[in-house]
């Protein structure tokens, strides 16, 4: 299984942005481009609780909701069985 993509929403530098991924992805970008941000959402998707403080909203709005979606690619039986 790997990462096929990453859609982020209002996460940090990142208003609404989707990444895909092959099996082997590097990421390289000025500074302030949001590479960070991406390693983030991803890191913090897979928190089981996850400690979300106001910096973490694109332009510290809270009123909208921070979104992460991860889709999965090339599964085994046993991962399909398991998610």
């Amino acid at each position: 299984m790997f990462i096929q993509s990453v859609e982020v929403k209002n996460f940090r530098s990142i208003l609404n942005q989707k990444m895909n991924f092959e099996e082997l992805t590097a990421i390289v970008g000025k500074n302030g481009a949001g590479k960070s941000s991406f390693l983030c959402s991803i890191k913090t998707f897979y928190e089981p609780i996850a400690l979300i403080s106001d910096e973490d909203f694109f332009g510290r709005d809270i009123g909208k909701p921070i979104e992460i979606v991860i889709t999965y690619n090339n599964l085994t039986e046993k991962e399909k069985t398991e998610f």
